[in-house]
């Protein structure tokens, strides 16, 4: 992974940007989008045309388990917080 970067809007709206690496050496973008509910630092996320995912906000970092994969993010902002 070369890069990411999640996105929460405060419409209940949120994306992901991701940048891969393959093994030959070129680079993959991945981004998309879903809708989210938050309850307190937890936050439900329903992507489009896939699953369910669950995440949570912790002193200015983003955390999300994707199917085994663990994401971090700083976060550079907080809207709604």
């Amino acid at each position: 992974m070369r890069s990411g970067a999640f996105t929460i809007d405060a419409d209940g709206a949120c994306s992901s940007k991701v940048i891969f690496v393959v093994p030959s050496g070129q680079e993959v973008t991945r981004e998309v989008n879903a809708t989210y509910t938050r309850e307190g630092s937890v936050l439900r996320m329903q992507w489009e045309g896939a699953g369910k995912t669950v995440g949570s906000i912790d002193r200015g970092t983003f955390t999300m388990d994707n199917e085994g994969l663990t994401f971090v993010y700083e976060m550079a902002s907080i809207i709604g917080r």
